[in-house]
């Protein structure tokens, strides 16, 4: 799925990042890389929705396929 959104981090569960849709779909994101850990950076990212259970319990979690800033 293609979400376009702001980063988010998150002190839950030891703190995780995310990505928060205009529309306040919440993804999480733990496999967001380094480069991208900024909160309120905008990004587009390809995200993979992961099956199964997670001790994380904010969004839909998913897997991080491809991300880039959001230019205006």
């Amino acid at each position: 799925m293609n979400v376009r959104g702001k980063v988010v981090f998150e002190e839950l569960e030891g703190g995780l990042w995310g990505i928060v849709s205009p529309e306040g779909r919440r993804f999480s994101t733990p496999d967001l890389p380094e480069d991208f850990r900024e909160p309120g950076l905008e990004v587009v990212a390809e995200l993979e929705r992961v099956r199964g259970l997670s001790i994380r319990m904010w969004g839909i979690e998913t897997k991080v396929l491809s991300v880039r800033r959001d230019e205006p």
